[in-house]
């Protein structure tokens, strides 16, 4: 396996804490990629995002099995331990994706995304779990319409909501992608799915890309925006 072009970030935004908490690591010849985002409105966010990444770390590196959606049962389990040493409401989305030789195991709860791409063209976007997308899927709205939905941040799952948890996973052909984004909603907020893709054309490293969409969001989010991360990778 060819070494990976990655790159990432994390800002605050216009907020007082980061709770976004984001990870990318070579284990062996696999390479694993982490976005989780601690929720607003709830106390320990940032403690809940931090356990969730370091959880699926430490899985993925110590068990033989590399199971991502075992990885993320197991950092749910975590959050809600803390939460209750603590006696906090700890809650956190999660997406992430273990790239491997010959496929990548893509899991996530919540409305943090991961974008799989193959030659300037989206191939697998994972589905908010949210009432905006919920809102898609009954056809009250469009896909577009998410970002400016009235119920955006209402979330259908997340991290330390209780100990019964579905994670989507999917695998996909390395040979049917070139290119991996993950981010949080305060990123996808303010980048558009195909300037994802514009913005690759030209870009020679992973660098190159994030850079040109880290302008996009700098230059059309407030000054009060939500926390941002985001994790781009060349395959």
């Amino acid at each position: 396996m060819r070494e990976k072009s990655f790159a990432f970030y994390s800002d605050a935004g216009g907020r007082a804490n980061n709770e976004d908490f984001y990870l990318a690591k070579q284990i062996g010849e696999a390479y694993l990629f982490v976005v989780a985002d601690g929720l607003g409105g709830h106390e320990a966010g940032e403690e809940a995002s931090k356990i969730a990444v370091e959880t699926i770390r430490e899985y993925m590196i110590d068990s033989k099995e590399k199971n991502l959606e075992e990885a993320i049962r197991l950092a749910n389990l975590a959050v809600l331990s803390k939460g209750k040493e603590t006696s906090c409401r700890m809650k956190t989305t999660v997406a992430a994706a273990f790239v491997e030789k010959d496929c990548t195991t893509i899991a996530h709860v919540g409305d943090t995304r991961v974008y799989a791409f193959n030659n300037f063209s989206t191939v697998f976007r994972t589905k908010d779990h949210s009432a905006s997308q919920l809102a898609v899927s009954v056809g009250e709205i469009s896909e577009a319409e998410i970002r400016n939905h009235a119920d955006r941040n209402i979330l259908l799952r997340a991290l330390g909501a209780s100990e019964k948890l579905k994670v989507d996973t999917v695998k996909l052909d390395n040979k049917s992608i070139d290119s991996l984004l993950l981010c949080s909603d305060g990123f996808w907020e303010y980048v558009l799915d195909e300037e994802m893709i514009q913005m690759q054309s030209g870009a020679d490293s992973a660098d190159g890309w994030l850079y040109k969409m880290r302008r996009a969001q700098l230059g059309r989010a407030p000054d009060n925006c939500d926390n941002n991360t985001a994790v781009a990778v060349l395959i």
